[in-house]
């Protein structure tokens, strides 16, 4: 059988095509697979995403880095000066993703082109620690009507001892008494059983000696209840002036609160002043804006502003983390909870949508978002 002449030149063609499949295909990929996605993180967002000596960190850098890494998805990171300039950068297409704590209000969702959620989130007020909340606590424990009750009960019944042993005793016809006065004595008597020091010379009978004994008793645990009332009490009132400080939106009026410029919270306060009629637009509650939460902490200790309404989270780590004796109390925690997720560009492939989508599923499902913000956030 004679030899098929192409045959040499068949296994040229498929050499060829061994080598140059790879770098085909391989060519193919990178174009398919373009440039990195540029990702805007607003440096003044703590604890979500903040870089004070240009490096980055926060909860949201951390979950966006693992969504990259889970979505194979190279990125540059494009720093954005505030939070309002995040969203319309994330709006407009200057950036591909952006990430932060963006809640996913009604008028948000109907505007910008969401991820899913990440995680969940509410608002809070903070407000400054008053030198008088101090010691208002403990001034109307002491005089509050409840103790001064406990207090009366007691004096009754060291009240009527005093008299038993008064009669058991015969004070009235005894020497000391004729000089002294009865009433002088009878005073002395009701002093010492209800001071204690002395209760050894006041009786010589076993009838009486009994009933000191019994005053005594009665003394020591009227004391420990005493010493508990007030205590109890102290916390009960401090806790009840935190929660009465501010209890609602409508108890800021008149006062100025510091909000972030395009964030939640101005939306609060600027809904709030919008319900107002004519006739109570003294009541609106001012607002200054700022960028970071750092600054609106420092207005607020200086008397700049009464309020910090901001990112639950956000004061949370702030009073946790960042400055842990500042005189600062939370009036009102965890309101209006709301999801939070990541923009993305009108422009971004609805394949790579997809992909994030898919890779901040799976982070939720084995509970990376969770280590992540417990790791920020303790709970």
């Amino acid at each position: 059988m004679r030899a098929v002449p192409f045959a040499p030149h068949i296994r040229l063609i498929v050499s060829l095509w061994t080598l140059l499949c790879p770098l085909l295909f391989g060519s193919l990929s990178s174009a398919q697979a373009g440039p990195p996605l540029k990702v805007g993180f607003s440096a003044k967002s703590m604890p979500c995403a903040f870089n004070p000596d240009g490096q980055w960190r926060g909860s949201f850098y951390e979950t966006w880095n693992e969504v990259a890494v889970s979505a194979n998805l190279p990125f540059e990171v494009v720093n954005i000066p505030n939070f309002k300039q995040l969203l319309q950068a994330g709006q407009d297409g200057q950036v591909d993703v952006a990430v932060g704590c963006i809640n996913m209000t009604p008028e948000r969702l109907a505007k910008y082109r969401f991820s899913v959620p990440v995680q969940e989130d509410g608002l809070a007020v903070m407000v400054r620690k008053e030198p008088f909340h101090i010691w208002s606590p403990v001034v109307r424990t002491l005089f509050s009507l409840d103790l001064l009750e406990l207090l009366g009960g007691i004096l009754a019944f060291i009240f009527v001892i005093a008299l038993f042993i008064w009669r058991v005793e015969n004070y009235a016809t005894q020497e000391s008494t004729l000089k002294t006065g009865k009433i002088r004595t009878f005073s002395k008597l009701f002093q010492i059983l209800l001071s204690g020091p002395g209760t050894n010379v006041i009786a010589t009978t076993a009838r009486s000696n009994s009933l000191i004994g019994f005053t005594y008793f009665v003394r020591m645990i009227a004391a420990s209840v005493l010493l508990s009332f007030v205590s109890v009490n102290i916390i009960k009132k401090s806790s009840q002036d935190v929660a009465s400080t501010v209890r609602g939106i409508a108890d800021l009026a008149g006062k100025t609160v510091s909000v972030g410029t395009g964030s939640v919270s101005e939306h609060w306060v600027t809904s709030y002043n919008a319900t107002l009629s004519p006739a109570a637009q003294s009541g609106q509650i001012r607002i200054q804006q700022i960028d970071s939460l750092e600054q609106a902490c420092n207005a607020l200790q200086s008397g700049q502003v009464d309020a910090v309404i901001a990112d639950n989270t956000q004061i949370q780590y702030y009073l946790t983390k960042v400055n842990p004796r500042a005189p600062f109390q939370v009036a009102i925690r965890n309101i209006h909870r709301q999801s939070q997720g990541m923009i993305f560009s009108p422009n971004l492939p609805a394949e790579t949508v997809l992909q994030i989508n898919q890779a901040i599923a799976r982070l939720k499902e084995n509970g990376t978002v969770d280590n992540i913000k417990k790791r920020w956030i303790p709970e």
